[in-house]
């Protein structure tokens, strides 16, 4: 929901084991995220907007149907 880029002060989320298929972009205002695991869920496409996140430092999304990596992220 749009709700979650409410939570500025996040430092972790853990979304693992559900069976989301995308990711809201309001995801990309969680300014102060560091950990983000989103493993074993069902996405195809990687969630973009994790790119703004100038402070993460953990990204699981291990277990997903992600079939390509932006350029950004290698």
């Amino acid at each position: 929901p749009d709700e979650i880029g409410s939570l500025i002060y996040l430092q972790e989320l853990y979304i693992h084991h559900n069976e989301f298929l995308f990711l809201n972009d309001a995801i990309r205002q969680l300014a102060n995220l560091q950990v983000f695991h989103a493993h074993h869920n069902k996405l195809s496409l990687f969630p973009n907007a994790i790119l703004d996140l100038q402070k993460l430092r953990e990204i699981d999304l291990n277990e997903n149907a992600i079939a390509e990596l932006p350029v950004e992220i290698i």
